[in-house]
């Protein structure tokens, strides 16, 4: 089902959506849906088309937008921990390089900056 996904371009869009969306409970359902797609039965093609399809660049825009809202942010970092466990080739690429965006300065910044501790431990998650 999500190859076809892919296909047809769903995912993408779903991806793009996420830049523009204005509305914390839909950034909340995207957000889980791509933390879904990620972890579904530990299918590791299925992060190669997230990465391919931008999830990254996207996520390491979206503080900015949304570091006031700690369920939004938690969801977030939840989408980014999935993503990258158990995928050295996705931390490393993260590590070195900002193609995808500075995600090393975006956690970096989090944990300088967020007030909430479910941020804060989420933040530690992914760093760790």
């Amino acid at each position: 089902v999500i190859s076809s996904l892919v296909k047809s371009g769903v995912i993408k869009h779903l991806i793009t959506t996420c830049e523009h969306c204005t509305d914390s409970e839909v950034m909340c359902n995207i957000s889980a849906t791509l933390h879904s797609i990620a972890y579904d039965k530990g299918d590791l093609s299925h992060v190669d088309h997230l990465v391919e399809a931008g999830v990254l660049t996207v996520i390491s825009k979206l503080p900015q937008k949304w570091s006031k809202d700690d369920t939004v942010m938690v969801r977030l970092l939840g989408t980014l921990l999935t993503i990258t466990s158990n995928r050295e080739d996705i931390c490393e690429l993260i590590a070195n390089s900002t193609e995808y965006g500075d995600i090393p300065l975006l956690l970096r910044g989090l944990l300088e900056t967020a007030s909430s501790d479910s941020v804060i431990v989420e933040t530690i998650e992914v760093i760790s």
